[in-house]
């Protein structure tokens, strides 16, 4: 905590909906010990964290499992489109 206390960043948990309790508690200690520190957490469920405030998103629409799409057509669905970079970077591998 002592790094945080004079960072003036964004820190970024992510999929925090397995990790809730020990979530919230990171976040409200970063909160009270680094006013500096902005923290983005993505869940499936609120934190419930001191300070928290909670934006809803709609999930990304995506194909469905039975369509027969070609790679132009399944484009056009954007929880595709936003895999896209890293499809890139697995075929380079």
């Amino acid at each position: 905590m002592v790094f945080l206390k004079s960072q003036e960043l964004l820190l970024v948990l992510d999929n925090c909906e397995h990790v809730i309790e020990a979530a919230a508690n990171l976040a409200e200690d970063i909160f009270k010990g680094a006013p500096g520190v902005h923290i983005l957490a993505t869940s499936r469920e609120p934190l419930r964290a001191a300070g928290e405030r909670v934006h809803r998103l709609p999930p990304l629409e995506s194909a469905p499992l039975s369509a027969n799409l070609t790679a132009a057509e399944a484009l056009k669905f954007a929880g595709i489109t936003l895999c896209r970079p890293r499809i890139r970077r697995l075929r380079r591998i």
